[in-house]
């Protein structure tokens, strides 16, 4: 009488066929959420709701830009380091221009600057690292303890393929 040798069942083809399949999935489930995690979207801010209240505001801002017909040049200064700004129209000299440098994928990489008259339509920013590459940019004026929002220029300038862009 033969008898039939029982292996463990590790040993088993049909039963890595079953387990196979199982393991590949829980690694790569694994892999996708590290990879989801450590390389997250952070386009989207944190704060977006009091944004999204607050967007009426921004409007209000660009059409009162859009009123006063006000426009600037944005010149990137390099072998100084400094971002000048040229307005087309003198604006009010207790109002507190700031200019914001969006990065479309970056929001660690994100820059704002407090612009400096220099002149009656000119103003200035000093820069550690002028930006390089494209931008999303602002200019908004403000005034008073609680920075009310007055006027907001905006555009977007590729800085790999020139120093200045135009806002409107």
């Amino acid at each position: 009488m033969q008898t039939k040798v029982i292996k463990p069942w590790y040993r088993e083809p049909w039963a890595w066929l079953i387990v196979g399949p199982l393991f590949f999935v829980i690694f790569l489930g694994i892999g996708l959420v590290f990879i989801s995690v450590k390389y997250r979207d952070d386009v989207v801010r944190d704060d977006y709701y009091k944004e999204g209240k607050a967007v009426n505001k921004l409007f209000e801002a660009e059409r009162e830009a859009h009123e006063q017909g006000l426009a600037a040049i944005l010149t990137l200064n390099l072998s100084e380091s400094v971002i000048n700004v040229t307005l087309n129209e003198p604006v009010d000299s207790d109002e507190e221009l700031v200019l914001m440098l969006s990065h479309p994928l970056k929001a660690n990489q994100d820059h704002e600057y407090l612009l400096h008259r220099k002149s009656l339509t000119g103003y200035e920013a000093e820069a550690d690292a002028l930006p390089k590459g494209r931008w999303y940019l602002r200019i908004e004026s403000r005034r008073g303890e609680a920075s009310e929002l007055l006027w907001r220029v905006s555009g977007e300038a590729d800085f790999s393929q020139q120093a200045s862009a135009e806002l409107r």
